[in-house]
């Protein structure tokens, strides 16, 4: 499906990622990886935890991706130190 809707995905400055029920990414758009350096051959089959390390994905990410496979919205904001562009908050 990401296919699909590759061309616009790609065009938005935001983040966009697909994550499977198994926390594997499947798609990344352009800006995800350009922020994280990575192509996005290097992210489709990339657990979440390689990319923010065990910790991060146990503590904070595993839950919210949780409510969110349950059909809940989940917000999220918080501050990252990016390659790119440095520490930026994000939402």
């Amino acid at each position: 499906m990401f296919r699909r809707y590759e061309f616009m995905i790609n065009t938005s400055r935001d983040w966009h990622t697909l994550i499977n029920r198994d926390y594997v990414y499947e798609a990344a758009n352009r800006s995800f990886c350009a922020a994280h350096h990575i192509s996005p051959d290097a992210v489709v089959g990339m657990p979440l935890s390689r990319m923010w390390g065990r910790r991060t994905f146990e503590n904070i990410l595993k839950s919210k991706l949780d409510r969110c496979f349950e059909g809940h919205e989940v917000n999220y904001q918080a501050w990252f130190d990016m390659p790119t562009v440095g520490l930026h908050y994000y939402d």
